[in-house]
């Protein structure tokens, strides 16, 4: 799905059984569009950022590890870096979403992995399990592995980065190789890299995404295939990452109004599903 072209009167159907469920309006509804111009400015094409605005791992970290700094933030948009990877960054206020909604949040998803992850993003997210979404980030519907959460020092922080500064209240990162439906399972393209930083009460997220690399030791690491080296489409694939985070933002602050005053304290923690068999069993390397 173009993002682009988003279209709620054309949403894949849910299927007889999630038809049924009380809250099968909100997928029909469609995403949440965005009110904030300077939001709508961000993702506006042939409108990148200068790449001396965008921020790197090590950018990232040194501004999390800086009080002063972290009361800024970097700057929205998209952009292609010199060395050829593509950014996107979001710099949003998510009003009532505390750290106990955030935490419902995912329990909620948990629970019913399989319609819960489509009420997010309607149209764009289809399921979620451990180490694996099944969702289009823009650029197609597509497999997004992700494997397990690497340690902090992958992203150049220190486990007690909060500690030092009591603003971050949370830091989540992954390294992803997306796979579209048509592609080789175990192909060598796809990889990005991710990182939310969550602030304050946890009403204000920066998110971040790294296309074409991947993050280690606090610094980028180029994995772009042949094919993923036309600037024209890395910066494509920026901005409609940038659009992807900000609609799933705007989704989620919606959802959570809505359902963390009825159903708050009634869901239990509840583990993602365990990636299908038949998808492990084709992959070349453990996730």
């Amino acid at each position: 799905m173009n993002f682009d072209h988003y279209d709620p009167k054309n949403l894949p159907p849910l299927s007889p059984a999630d038809e049924k469920k009380p809250l099968a309006y909100l997928y029909y509804a469609g995403r949440q569009e965005l009110t904030d111009p300077a939001q709508r400015a961000a993702i506006q094409p042939g409108h990148p950022i200068p790449v001396e605005d965008a921020m790197y791992p090590e950018d990232v970290a040194a501004m999390i590890l800086d009080p002063e700094k972290s009361k800024t933030g970097p700057r929205m948009g998209y952009c292609v870096l010199p060395n050829g990877i593509g950014y996107a960054c979001i710099n949003t206020p998510m009003p009532g979403l505390t750290m106990p909604v955030r935490d419902f949040h995912m329990k909620w998803v948990g629970e019913d992995p399989g319609f819960h992850y489509k009420l997010w993003y309607p149209g764009a997210h289809i399921i979620h399990y451990d180490q694996l979404a099944v969702e289009d980030c823009g650029w197609g519907m597509m497999d997004l592995f992700q494997g397990g959460r690497p340690p902090m020092s992958d992203y150049g922080l220190p486990e007690n980065y909060h500690e030092i500064n009591p603003y971050i209240a949370r830091v989540m990162g992954r390294n992803a190789r997306g796979r579209l439906e048509y592609e080789d399972i175990n192909g060598q393209k796809g990889y990005s890299a991710v990182m939310h930083v969550v602030l304050g009460d946890g009403t204000h997220q920066w998110s971040f995404a790294w296309i074409g690399a991947h993050v280690k030791n606090g610094h980028l690491v180029d994995k772009r295939s042949e094919e993923e080296r036309d600037p024209t489409y890395v910066e494509f694939v920026a901005r409609q990452m940038c659009s992807h985070f900000l609609h799933e933002n705007a989704q989620l602050s919606f959802l959570m109004a809505k359902l963390y005053p009825e159903y708050g304290g009634q869901i239990e923690p509840y583990h993602l599903p365990h990636v299908p068999e038949w998808i492990e069993r084709q992959l070349d390397q453990p996730m």
